[in-house]
Parts: structure tokens; sequence; C-alpha cells
């Protein structure tokens, strides 16, 4: 006799107790039925056919037959007539902010980037060069940067300084804060964009609308030429990770120029809502008499997410800076005028000639071998860039 040799008498011993005017309710109530909840109460059960109940209903096969999945299925038919348009979560859902839906497709990109940082905090640039002065091979040892270092954020906070040396050569104009929010992977954008948006999307959204929004400013809006520094950072308040841009102005705008970037970006461009896809602040800033330099208050309204340490990033600011990382997308940018007035000082850049450089790490024994394919192809590329830089007449350190 085989091992479940005894589940096949199952339907002749309940047929035997039906006939015998045994009632079979309890045996059938405690038999499980696989996939199937039990009938609440104010349940009608029948002798096979459907339970109905204040929730729904539930298939169920008749007495002496086991249920096949089908039946063991509850059946979508629901007595239920009120629609809230709303999609609930499963009950087993945990709300936390790393498991939102629109964060946790992007957990593969993340790991990359986290593993990129990682990588790329063991490694050391070591350069050989030629010094001009003393007719001397020197080597010289630099840590990897990239935008997420310390190195970095130091690095653009003193372009922006610089920037406030030209802002106080033109007699501190006053500067207009705009800030450009677009769709995301919502209902609302469904109903008023035709779609829900991914991140990615987004990122593409703002990037192109922005294009189209900028030479419209001089063209149409303005009439003029202007001088600006733009930033793209994380949204925080519901952690989402979506971007959005905060734009600086140089000049101050009146009414009618703000409505109308308004109605070119809800409108024509389809990139946001009227009420907050661009939004202005209430006042113009003043900055002869608000602050005294305009270079750091800048640097603090454009680039609260510079270089955040990762290991204090939530999800959302994870699931940003992977979406950068991965796409090579700029973070900030200016004016052709403010990039030149930007820039910093070289020094003596004749002095040292480029020999060659590499990429060290101690204990290593071949080129970033454990890293993944996607983490080496970002270093490759950064590397590459390095080197062109590099082979010009002179170089920069």
């Amino acid at each position: 006799m085989s091992g479940n040799s005894h589940l096949s008498a199952l339907p002749d011993t309940l047929g035997s107790l039906a006939r015998e005017g045994r009632t079979t309710g309890s045996i059938q109530d405690t038999r499980p039925r696989r996939g199937a909840r039990p009938p609440r109460k104010g349940a009608i059960a029948g002798e096979g056919g459907v339970v109905r109940s204040t929730r729904g209903e539930l298939s169920v096969p008749p007495i002496g037959r086991s249920p096949t999945r089908a039946e063991a299925r509850p059946v979508v038919r629901s007595t239920r007539t009120r629609d809230t348009g709303a999609r609930s979560a499963p009950s087993w859902h945990l709300n936390t902010k790393c498991d939102k839906g629109r964060n946790r497709r992007n957990r593969p990109k993340v790991k990359e980037f986290k593993e990129y940082l990682k990588t790329t905090s063991r490694l050391t640039l070591e350069l050989h060069l030629f010094d001009t002065h003393t007719g001397k091979r020197e080597k010289v040892l630099l840590p990897y940067m990239h935008r997420w270092t310390p190195q970095y954020r130091n690095k653009t906070l003193a372009k922006f300084y610089k920037f406030n040396e030209w802002w106080k050569d033109q007699d501190r104009p006053p500067i207009t804060l705009l800030t450009l929010t677009t769709y995301q992977d919502s209902a609302y954008a469904e109903q008023h964009h035709g779609s829900r948006v991914s991140m990615v999307e987004a990122f593409e959204i703002l990037k192109r609308s922005w294009d189209k929004l900028r030479v419209m400013l001089r063209k149409r809006v303005l009439c003029r030429p202007f001088d600006y520094l733009w930033s793209i950072e994380p949204h925080l308040k519901r952690d989402t990770g979506y971007p959005h841009m905060h734009v600086a102005i140089i000049g101050e705008l009146t009414d009618n120029e703000k409505a109308e970037v308004k109605r070119l970006w809800s409108e024509v461009y389809n990139a946001g809502s009227y009420e907050q896809g661009a939004y202005f602040s209430e006042e113009c800033l003043d900055a002869k008499k608000d602050i005294s330099n305009a270079g750091f208050y800048l640097f603090k309204y454009l680039g609260k997410s510079f270089c955040i340490d990762p290991e204090k990033m939530t999800a959302g600011e994870l699931a940003f800076n992977a979406v950068l990382w991965e796409k090579r997308y700029r973070q900030w940018g200016a004016s052709q005028t403010i990039s030149g007035a930007m820039k910093l000082d070289t020094g003596d850049s004749a002095r040292y000639i480029f020999l060659e450089a590499s990429l060290f790490r101690e204990g290593w024994t071949g080129i970033i071998r454990a890293a993944p394919e996607a983490v080496i192809e970002h270093i490759r590329e950064e590397w590459n860039q390095v080197c062109s830089n590099f082979f010009d007449d002179s170089v920069i350190i």
C-alpha cells in the first residue's frame, strides 16, 4: 500500500457516513481547502456550489469530493458595491519607506550604486609627473574623487564663492527663485499627464522641459539674455526620490512673466500642474538687503543634497542618486557667463608634465576584478576622461 493510499478511501468513508444519517458538516468544515479562507460569520453553506457571505463568495465542492484548485480559489465576484478608486496593499505588506513600489523597482541599481561607492572609496589615483622646475620625476597620490565625495563638495562650494565675487561685481542684482516639479507614479499623473511617470522618465521630463523653457525665457518671455543657476534634488517630504529642480534667475520677473512660465510648464510642455509645477517664491530675493553672501545662500538652497553621506541616505535619496549615477545626469549647472565666473584658479599649470597614471588599492592583484560589470564600466569611463584631460600639454594638480 502506498504512503497516501489512506486518502483515497476518504470519499467512500464520507459517503457511508451520509447513508447512515450521521452529520458530515463538522467533518467538511474542518477539512482544509488549499488556498481558501474559512467562511465568515453569517455565511450560508450548501451542498457544494457557492458559499455566500457579506464579504463575497467562495466556491465549495460537493460532499465526498476533494476541492480542485479552481474551486479552492476565492471567486473574484464580490457583493461590495462601493468603489473608492484606491489600490489597497496586501495584508502582509509593510508600509515602510524602503519598500515603496516606486523605490523597490530601483533596488538592483541602488545595489550597484552602493557597490560603486564602496569600491571607489578604496581607490587611490597614482600620478607620475615631470616637474619642469626641478627636472625630477614626481609621484602624487590622490583620492579617487566623484560627486559623492567630500572633496567634490568642497570644490563645488569654492565655485559658489567665486559666483559670489561675480555677483558683487554686478552690483548685487536681485534673484528670483523658481522650483520646477513634474509628475510621479500616481493616479494624479494618470489623470492629468496621461500616464504614470517613472523616476527615470521624471528626470527626462525635467531636463527636456527646462531646456525648452530656458529658450522661451530668452526669446519670448523676458526677451533678453539672462543668467541663472539650477540644481536637481529628490523630494524629501514623502521620500519618493523623484526629482525636482531649483532655479535661481538673476533678475526680477513681473507677474505676467511668471504666469507665462507657469502656463508653458503645465499646458505647453505638460510637465507639471499649473499650481505647483512651476512655483515662484512669493517675493524676489533682494540680495542687497536680505543676504550678504549670495554664493553661500544659493549653495544651501540649490545644493541641499550635495555629497550626503551614503550611509545616511534615505531609500528615496538612494534611488535618486542611483539614477544620477546610472544615467550620468548632471545635478547642477549654470549659464555660460556664470560658469565662466565660477572657474577655479589653476595656478602654475605649465610646471608639471603628465607621464603616466594608475589606479591603486592595497592588496590588489588585478584591476577591479571583484566589482560588478556596471561599476567597472562606470569607473572605466571616468578613468578615460581623467586620462584625456592629462594628455593635454600640461596637467593641473
